[in-house]
């Protein structure tokens, strides 16, 4: 499963601990290996590595431990991830989740924040009870794609906050 994301990923290698019980010690332990370490680990945020997208294979076994107290073996384990670090510059695509008087608000591996004075040539508009983006005859709305820039990125404890300028091509 691809994420919007990829094109900017790097691939990376990460060392996990993962606990297995004995009834998965057969033979497809690397398959609950890698879907433990997928449960685990993606889209989950580091702020030296960025957010881990994806778990693509185990690179290594490094070292098994069995349990004195409960019947598990401990395994640390190294995955092929790809990972995506947000930079200053970056152009995303994302959906809107929500739109307000004083901007838009994005989220999805990461939070952005577009406040309304970077909307540009984009106008917040009110109608009934839901605010849109116009542009001439061009509507956004909440669930609609758009592309960000990148300004200001904050590592928070569960993740990247971002200041963002929406891009676009009109004029």
């Amino acid at each position: 499963m691809t994420t919007p994301f990829d094109d900017l990923a790097t691939p990376t290698i990460v060392a996990c601990r993962i606990a297995m019980t004995p009834c998965m010690l057969g033979k497809q332990y690397k398959e609950h290996l890698l879907r433990e370490a997928k449960r685990k680990m993606e889209k989950t945020s580091d702020k030296q590595m960025g957010v881990l997208l994806r778990v693509e294979k185990i690179h290594r076994i490094l070292k098994e431990n069995i349990g004195t107290m409960i019947p598990e073996v401990l395994c640390r384990v190294s995955f092929d991830v790809l990972a995506y670090r947000p930079c200053v510059g970056d152009h995303i695509q994302m959906t809107i989740q929500k739109i307000f008087h004083h901007g838009v608000f994005f989220q999805d591996i990461l939070r952005v924040l577009i406040p309304s004075s970077d909307c540009s040539p984009f106008v917040i508009q009110k109608d009934f009870s839901s605010f849109f983006l116009q542009h001439k005859t061009t509507i956004l709305r909440k669930g609609d794609p758009a592309t960000i820039l990148i300004r200001q990125i904050r590592f928070e404890k569960d993740g990247f906050s971002c200041i963002g300028k929406l891009v676009t091509d009109l004029q």
